[in-house]
């Protein structure tokens, strides 16, 4: 799910910008253009009751064991701000903030209650959540490789690239359905 509060000066230019070209957009898919009021309402409708879900998603990061966290640069009303990002395996969650570290991590209200381990890349603003078990994400590690090999044509990192699949691989076809190797198997 996605939260995203627009300030009064952000919904004035919204309405102003873009209000008639949805209109006309969905008079264009469905042979009926609404009025503006009507998708206004709507739109408030939509935000009132998709609430409650909003805050179970939340509740239900916070008290899972793993999360993964990112956030991404997106345009909001011509202006740089961050997509947050907290899921599971079942359920995402997102915000969009005007800072990319610290402030735009608690504003999205899942790390300062969030006591597992917290998947991520290796920025340092999740690192001043000491209440989080750090571990960085292997997705990021290949990427990186991959931009050594492209960059840089090492072959070391075309192997350790390799070796992380490997590894993802044989995680996944273990009987128990582990989440990590035995610690014999990763000495």
């Amino acid at each position: 799910m996605c939260e995203f509060r627009p300030t009064f000066e952000d919904r004035l230019d919204f309405s102003a910008r873009h209000l008639a070209r949805i209109c006309e957009l969905l008079g264009d898919f469905y042979g009926h253009t609404p009025s503006e009021a009507f998708v206004e309402e709507a739109n408030s409708t939509f935000v009132d009751q998709t609430e409650p879900s909003l805050v179970s998603i939340k509740e239900q990061i916070i008290a899972a064991s793993v999360a993964h966290y990112d956030e991404s640069g997106v345009g909001v009303a011509g202006k740089l701000n961050w997509l947050h990002v907290s899921s599971t395996d079942y359920l995402t969650y997102y915000t969009i903030h005007h800072k990319r570290g610290r402030e735009g991590m608690q504003a999205m209200g899942i790390l300062p209650g969030f006591r597992g381990c917290a998947v991520h890349d290796h920025w340092k603003s999740y690192l001043v959540f000491k209440n989080i078990q750090p571990e960085f994400c292997n997705a990021h590690h290949h990427r990186e490789l991959q931009f050594v090999v492209d960059q840089y044509k090492q072959i070391w990192a075309q192997e350790m690239a390799q070796l992380l699949l490997d590894r993802k691989d044989e995680v996944e076809a273990s009987a128990q359905r582990l989440v990590s190797l035995p610690p014999v198997r990763l000495a």
